[in-house]
């Protein structure tokens, strides 16, 4: 499954909650009835002093059966407050006030459901705008065992498509020798089941360089996946290998052992593909790089 994470997978993507069964205290029928078989989008608006401010924005969209796998859009104009220690919504526009009224029960729903998650969500925010930390716990001594995003960056939100009504985890890895050239990264899923565990599914290459890259799969089901988390999250996907490059290239160690003989991937063949998943032969990437600095210290 990869390196152990610092918080649960979340994608900080909009939340569907579901309404119970409300015993309201109004006489004669009302609209709270109607609502028992809706749903709520609840998308969080966190930022950097979200938890110092202990209050949280939350924008608010109801529940379409045409939802489908798409990622859902919710813009700001029904919007309200939650305190994040109670749990308390307070309309910021009227808009807002409208909602909740038409949905008594979302309050007590979000504050016996879903305040942990909004409590996490807003801690995860506040931790995102360190960005050396934990890169540098994670890249103390050089190796050829290719390095999670999540160990550099445990704060950032997850990538969690869904295909084929199945959601799940990816994990996207990099190289982590500072001198390698290459542009590509391995993208590991995992199929996450209802009781939070998860099983592989398989992974791609994927070379960055390339306008409209082709990923190199294990299997039809992880194609699939791939194509489904390419459409929702490129530009996503391109950040995270930029940032993950740079972090490698500034802060790792750099070692004059050539990296085959590190055992983590086993010894590989001079010409194999380098495990660093460049496509190149390992000869001519990590290991051609290591073996030049080698070279270059005996002069």
């Amino acid at each position: 499954m990869g390196a152990k994470k610092e918080y649960p997978a979340d994608s900080g993507e909009p939340i569907a909650v579901w309404s119970v069964d409300i015993d309201c205290a109004h006489e004669d029928e009302c609209a709270c009835e109607d609502d028992t078989e809706r749903g709520v989008w609840v998308d969080t608006r966190v930022a950097s002093d979200t938890l110092a401010r202990g209050a949280l924005v939350l924008a608010l969209r109801e529940y379409d059966d045409d939802d489908g796998d798409d990622v859902v859009r919710i813009d700001d104009r029904i919007a309200v407050s939650c305190d994040l220690a109670t749990g308390a919504l307070t309309p910021l526009r009227t808009e807002g006030a409208i909602f909740l009224n038409r949905h008594p029960w979302l309050e007590e729903v979000l504050r016996e459901e879903e305040l942990p998650r909004l409590r996490l969500r807003a801690e995860r925010a506040a931790a995102q705008g360190d960005r050396e930390t934990a890169a540098k716990r994670a890249l103390p001594q050089p190796g050829n065992a290719m390095l999670p995003y999540h160990e550099l960056f445990p704060a950032d939100w997850d990538l969690l498509p869904v295909c084929d009504g199945e959601r799940y985890w990816a994990v996207d890895l990099y190289c982590r020798n500072p001198d390698c050239t290459c542009t590509s990264s391995v993208i590991r899923f995992h199929r996450v089941e209802d009781d939070a565990t998860t099983t592989f599914a398989g992974e791609v290459t994927v070379d960055y360089a390339e306008a409209e890259p082709r990923a190199r799969s294990t299997s039809p089901g992880a194609a699939r996946v791939f194509e489904r988390l390419w459409k929702e999250s490129e530009y996503s996907l391109r950040a995270r290998q930029a940032e993950a490059s740079s972090a490698v290239r500034r802060l790792a160690s750099r070692t004059k052992t050539p990296v085959a003989a590190v055992p983590v991937w086993g010894r590989t063949p001079r010409n194999a593909p380098c495990p660093c998943g460049s496509g190149k032969k390992f000869k001519r990437c990590c290991l051609d790089s290591s073996a030049r600095d080698d070279i270059a210290a005996r002069r």
